[in-house]
């Protein structure tokens, strides 16, 4: 019912108006307003059943996807993690002169399936930005107890297992790939947002792990 209509029963009570509207807050909040008998303004609020949603993050990194994978899975058996792996396949856009062309690309994913880290999802693909050559691209998907601090560290400890810097390509990869091409940038100021150092002295990095204190993913439940 849309502000400024009543209900039958409001009809031969002039003065009782219910439901009005829902109004979302900034905090994330519904409020659902209404007024009394005595036509005072009443506000009741409700908290959503899930706070923390999974959140998406896809990186551009020097690595391929299997070594993209193969470090999760490391961090996953020092953890003490069950974790399962899948291949499967995707379309992308590969740019041929004047317009994109879409085709099949090979995907590897890896899931963590308990523990901390449950409901992590790692799948990396390869895709060619420019006439040849090859950028791979990582999507996490992280869970709501994951989100800021923890998936920092996580990522830091994920690029510590890597033999080479995963923001960084060399100049004979740039010149065979695109050497004007914005993902060179785009990868440090992605990196830099996660609180690492993307400047040369940043690499190598060291990291500690297995985790400690991080959230339990059975408050997402």
């Amino acid at each position: 019912m849309t502000a400024g209509q009543t209900s039958a029963g409001a009809a031969n009570h002039p003065r009782l108006v219910q439901l009005h509207w829902m109004a979302p807050f900034r905090s994330g909040f519904l409020a659902k307003k209404r007024l009394n008998r005595c036509g005072t303004l009443m506000t009741e609020t409700r908290q959503p059943s899930c706070m923390a949603r999974p959140r998406s993050v896809t990186l551009e990194v020097n690595i391929t996807p299997t070594q993209a994978i193969r470090a999760l899975r490391e961090l996953a058996d020092g953890a003490g993690w069950e974790w399962e792996r899948e291949e499967g396949s995707r379309l992308v856009d590969r740019m041929m002169i004047i317009m994109p062309i879409a085709q099949a690309t090979r995907t590897f994913r890896l899931a963590i399936l308990n523990g901390d880290g449950k409901g992590l999802i790692l799948t990396a693909w390869e895709e060619v930005a420019g006439s040849r050559g090859g950028i791979t691209k990582v999507e996490w998907i992280v869970p709501g107890h994951l989100t800021e601090g923890p998936f920092r560290e996580l990522v830091k400890a994920w690029c510590s297992r890597h033999p080479n810097c995963p923001w960084r390509w060399s100049f004979g990869q740039r010149s065979v790939i695109g050497f004007l091409l914005p993902v060179w940038r785009r990868s440090r100021k992605e990196f830099h947002r996660f609180g690492l150092d993307t400047t040369r002295k940043g690499w190598p990095i060291e990291a500690e792990w297995p985790p400690i204190g991080w959230p339990d993913a059975r408050e997402e439940e």
